[in-house]
C-alpha cells in the first residue's frame, strides 16, 4: 500500500465526544477518494477478513478452491482473489491498493501529453473538510460556517485534535464506511476517545 502518514486535524464536540469532521490537505483528500478506485476483492483482502459479512466468506471460498482444477487459469483465480488497480491509475502515488498489475501492458498515444508528476485526484495546495459520512469539500469560510450551523454546537463545545494518519488508520476508516454512515467516529475511535468530556451534574 502505498498512502503515506499524514496529519490531519479532527474537530469533536467535547460534552459527548462526536467527531463532527476532520480537516486535511489534499494528501488526505486524495487517500479519501482512492476507496472508490479500489476493486472489492483487494478491500477484502486488505481488510483480511474483518467482518464485512458475506463478502469475507465469497472471497475466502474462491481462495480456497484449487486454482488448476476450478478456474480458467491462474491469472483469473488472482484477479478475483487479489485484484489490482485499474492501469489508468498505476501513476497516481495516493492509493490504498497496490498500484501493481499482473495484467498485461498496452501501450497507445494520448492526444494530450500525460503529466508524470500527478499524484492523486485533487489539486493541491488547499486545504479540504470531510464529515463523519465521509461528504468531502473544499475549506472555505462559508462552507466551514454552514458546517458548524449544521451541527447546533456552539463554538465553546468544540475541540480540536491533530492526528496522525497512516495505514491502520486508513483501513480502519474504509472498513467502516462499507459497514456504516459513521466512517470517521467508528474508524478513527481509537484516536477520540479520550476527547470525551464527561458533564458533572449541578
Amino acid at each position: 500500500m502505498t498512502v503515506s502518514v499524514t496529519k490531519e486535524k479532527l474537530v469533536i464536540r467535547k460534552s459527548d465526544g462526536k467527531l463532527l469532521y476532520a480537516q486535511g490537505d489534499e494528501d488526505f483528500a486524495n487517500i479519501l477518494l482512492s476507496f472508490l478506485t479500489s476493486p472489492l476483492g483487494g478491500i477484502v483482502g486488505l481488510l483480511r477478513g474483518s467482518s464485512l459479512g458475506s463478502i469475507d466468506a465469497l472471497h475466502n471460498s474462491i481462495a480456497d478452491l484449487d486454482k488448476y482444477m476450478y478456474f480458467v487459469s491462474e491469472e483469473a483465480k488472482e484477479r478475483i482473489v487479489a485484484p489490482q488497480l485499474a492501469l489508468q491509475y498505476s501513476e497516481l502515488s495516493k492509493q490504498i491498493l497496490s498500484t501493481k498489475s499482473s495484467v498485461r501492458q498496452y501501450y497507445y498515444c494520448y492526444y494530450k501529453p500525460r503529466d508524470y508528476n500527478i499524484e492523486g485526484y485533487v489539486k493541491g495546495p488547499r486545504i479540504f473538510v470531510a464529515t463523519d459520512d465521509l461528504v468531502i469539500t473544499p475549506l472555505s469560510p462559508i462552507t466551514l460556517l454552514n458546517l458548524l450551523n449544521s451541527f447546533e454546537t456552539p463554538f465553546e463545545d468544540l475541540k480540536e485534535k491533530v492526528v496522525t494518519i497512516g495505514k491502520k488508520e486508513c483501513l480502519s476508516i474504509l472498513k467502516a464506511a462499507l459497514t456504516s454512515t459513521s466512517a470517521l467516529s467508528n474508524g478513527l475511535a481509537h484516536l477520540i476517545t479520550e476527547v470525551k468530556e464527561v458533564k458533572e451534574e449541578i
